[in-house]
């Protein structure tokens, strides 16, 4: 492959386009992955939407890890348990 084949594919030749032209290659992909963002019916669309905004987000583990909620041990007031 030539030098500026691999040049050109590199992430910083998006960083002179503009932000319309990003949104446009988005969607492009978008698209290309979940073909019902094309649809006439509204309801499909919607449902399309949803899920490339879905695809999108950053996943929440709900055992732990980022972003989760760990739920804490709520300290019972009064006499303390003994430890064996």
């Amino acid at each position: 492959m030539p030098l500026m084949a691999v040049l050109w594919l590199t992430p910083q030749c998006f960083d002179f386009i503009i932000e319309e032209e990003r949104e446009a290659l988005q969607f492009i992909y978008d698209v290309l992955e979940i073909p019902e963002l094309l649809s006439d019916d509204a309801g499909t669309r919607f449902m399309a939407e949803e899920r490339a905004r879905m695809a999108k987000e950053f996943p929440l583990k709900a055992t732990g890890g980022f972003g989760a909620n760990k739920s804490k041990r709520k300290k019972v007031k009064g006499k303390k348990r003994s430890r064996k």
